[in-house]
């Protein structure tokens, strides 16, 4: 995982206009990054983490781009399982209307949604 400084020039550089896809918000303690939060944009993500920058409530952000949003989806639902100390208390939903379901875990949530579809 790459981390980069969460601030609006860093963004500006880094992460294209309308890309799509996920990423991790942290803070440096202790001499190792720490992520905080997990989430995703599936249409802007540049936009997105603008507006966590203006928060002001994370230092340090990873970000991967995607060509789908279910791809974005997927990459979200892996960095909310594989970050266990991250403030996010709920699953990741899927994107509106999208029938998509995490490849991690099968929650009853997702089974009534999987039984809806059938």
């Amino acid at each position: 995982m790459k981390w980069n400084k969460l601030d609006k020039e860093v963004v500006l550089r880094l992460v294209s206009e309308k890309e799509i896809g996920a990423y991790c918000l942290g803070t440096f303690i202790t001499g190792s990054h720490e992520v905080k939060y997990v989430g995703r944009s599936d249409n802007n993500l540049r936009n997105r983490l603008l507006n966590h920058a203006r928060e002001g409530k994370y230092v340090y952000f990873a970000f991967w781009t995607t060509k789908t949003i279910i791809e974005a989806y997927y990459k979200e639902c892996e960095l909310f399982h594989n970050h266990n100390s991250a403030v996010n208390k709920m699953h990741p939903d899927a994107p509106r209307n999208l029938p998509y379901f995490c490849p991690f875990c099968l929650t009853h949530k997702n089974f009534e949604q999987l039984m809806e579809v059938v």
